[in-house]
């Protein structure tokens, strides 16, 4: 879904987005949900479903057994990735926000490499963007960011999975749509061409 609506960026560019990181398993949790990679019942099914989507957009992807389990374990206890992003964002722009995402998710789900600080910071060096001092990169504002985020999906929104859209209109009205299989209809609510619909992935 991150992909195909930042395809429309470039299709149609008096669409205005806008991208907010929040924290998975926290926004489940909250939400009565179970989190599908640390729930027994439902690991297999998710990685399996992790495996076919890669697989239709030509990506092969880690999920062998224990390791990316390992992975997600650590980071549903942390928000310091989507702080990073956020960070990211707010001090080196949108774009910037867009490359980085694509980093960490090659570096998890194709490199199977864990996220921390060392890799957040070269991350930004491989895509030549600017670290940030110190004093920006862990100011607080970042984590209260998620939470506001949360806040607003919570109660505002009524979220209940991710990815969450949310459309709004000139008429000031909103629709929501959680998960990425709602992307026909989303793109339909846009006016954007039926044969964009399927648009492959822009990176393996």
């Amino acid at each position: 879904m991150f992909e195909r609506l930042n395809v429309t960026r470039r299709l149609c560019p008096s669409i205005e987005y806008n991208f907010r990181p929040v924290h998975y398993s926290s926004l489940l949790t909250s939400a009565g949900n179970l989190v599908p990679f640390s729930t027994a019942a439902l690991r297999k099914n998710f990685f399996e479903q992790q495996r076919e989507l890669a697989r239709v957009h030509g990506i092969t992807i880690g999920t062998r057994h224990g390791i990316i389990d390992d992975l997600l374990a650590k980071l549903s206890n942390t928000v310091l990735p989507q702080c990073f992003m956020n960070m990211v964002a707010s001090e080196r722009g949108h774009e910037s926000l867009i490359e980085l995402s694509r980093s960490f998710w090659r570096k998890l789900w194709i490199s199977n490499v864990h996220l921390d600080h060392e890799e957040f910071l070269e991350s930004l060096r491989q895509l030549n963007i600017q670290i940030p001092p110190d004093e920006i990169i862990f100011d607080n504002r970042w984590g209260k960011l998620i939470e506001q985020w949360h806040c607003e999906l919570l109660n505002r929104q009524q979220c209940f999975d991710v990815p969450w859209t949310v459309l709004h209109f000139d008429n000031d009205t909103t629709k929501n749509f959680n998960s990425f299989d709602k992307w026909p209809l989303i793109a339909s609510l846009l006016n954007i061409d039926k044969t964009q619909f399927g648009l492959r992935l822009p990176f393996k």
